[in-house]
């Protein structure tokens, strides 16, 4: 669905530019750092840019019509002194162009009475629903049919900013920018800072996921769980690991590969998401180990060579004990010579019933776990291998 709303956006604000392709990185506090580099490049912004600032209701709907090509229809500068008394033609137009450009295609109807409130600070809700409005050609009253996943603080059908809003959880937006929401909470009333209203007209535009800032809300709210129980996460009390880290990863509506990372008890049905999409490293020993076990289909898995893979923060590590198969969070990894490789986890299910913490050495090539020992048995652990959800 994401790259079909991608697409709809591209042809509907008819940027005549090409895209940046880059996939974004998170970096701290500079993870809309490509989103401005795209805007400068493409004239949407210039100048020195304040990313901390609000952005206000004209420079909102004047970066929307400039990312659409900067159209100078003189039916845009009428519709928008006709609709509002706060709207002027001066100095080049700019401003009247943009708001007739954003009613026209019903991005905003402004806030009654005839007032566009220009230079009043851009909510939350109004930047969502201006950038779902161009995204879907949809007027706000229109109704949102599929609602893949739901906002627990959004309750009432009156809200206007309700569809766009769920429409933007559904398509991970809500979760991939600090502090602007997540799948369980949207903040409609904060203050929308310029860089979000970048980060989010760069991401819809190109077709750039953040998913650096996704996986990484995801890790932090894994190990903020340490102590508590698998009733918070799973039915399942005696197997709920894979549980557990798959609901990491919905809470912050993670795909691979635009496939939702699907919620499941079973570490080898989780592990089968992941090869079915090309995103699974196995270690050798384990792939001979399980390519003839018709209790898992790992076709498509790439075998670890101990050089074409490192593990990274947000990687899902699956293991092998000697009575079991589990899985957990990658917090951190680190090699540690000799083709050792050290991690440390977060993970559901461990000993006392909890989520807890977790560190493990081994050995990339054979996956065994403790020493460097190349010759693998069944009473040995092993790390099987590692999802990557991007």
């Amino acid at each position: 669905m994401k790259r079909i709303v991608c697409a709809l956006l591209a042809v509907i604000l008819m940027i005549g530019m090409v895209p940046m392709k880059a996939s974004a990185v998170f970096d701290g506090d500079i993870y809309f750092q490509q989103a401005v580099n795209w805007a400068k490049n493409n004239g949407i912004i210039s100048g020195n840019f304040s990313p901390n600032t609000a952005v206000t209701r004209a420079e909102m709907v004047t970066y929307m019509w400039k990312a659409a090509g900067s159209p100078k229809l003189p039916r845009y500068i009428d519709l928008a002194l006709e609709k509002f008394h706060d709207v002027h033609n001066t100095g080049d137009g700019t401003l009247a162009y943009a708001v007739g450009w954003a009613v026209s295609n019903n991005v905003t109807a402004g806030r009654g009475n005839g007032v566009f409130a220009p230079n009043d600070t851009m909510t939350n809700k109004e930047a969502i629903t201006f950038l779902w409005a161009a995204a879907t050609k949809r007027s706000a009253l229109r109704a949102y049919e599929t609602h893949a996943m739901k906002i627990d603080n959004l309750n009432s059908e009156d809200e206007y900013y309700e569809t766009p809003a769920k429409w933007a959880n559904d398509n991970g937006y809500l979760s991939s920018v600090p502090d602007f929401g997540n799948a369980n909470a949207f903040l409609p009333d904060q203050n929308t800072p310029s860089a979000t209203a970048i980060y989010l007209l760069w991401e819809m535009s190109t077709g750039t996921y953040h998913y650096g800032v996704a996986i990484e809300k995801m890790v932090q709210f894994a190990v903020s769980q340490r102590y508590n129980g698998y009733g918070l996460y799973s039915e399942y009390a005696d197997a709920w690991c894979a549980d557990f880290a798959t609901y990491c990863a919905q809470k912050y509506a993670l795909t691979y590969n635009d496939n939702p990372v699907q919620k499941t008890p079973s570490c080898f049905r989780l592990m089968e998401h992941f090869c079915k999409n090309n995103n699974f490293y196995i270690s050798s020993y384990s792939y001979n180990h399980l390519k003839n076990d018709n209790s898992v289909d790992i076709r498509g898995a790439i075998i670890i060579t101990g050089k074409n893979f490192t593990p990274k923060r947000g990687d899902f590590v699956f293991f092998d004990f000697p009575n079991s198969y589990h899985v957990g969070i990658v917090t951190k990894a680190q090699p540690s010579g000799n083709n050792l490789m050290k991690i440390f986890t977060v993970e559901g299910n461990t000993t006392g019933n909890c989520v807890d913490y977790r560190e493990y050495t081994f050995n990339m090539r054979t996956g065994i776990i403790g020493n460097n020992n190349d010759n693998p048995s069944s009473d040995l652990s092993y790390v099987v291998g590692f999802g990557r959800i991007r």
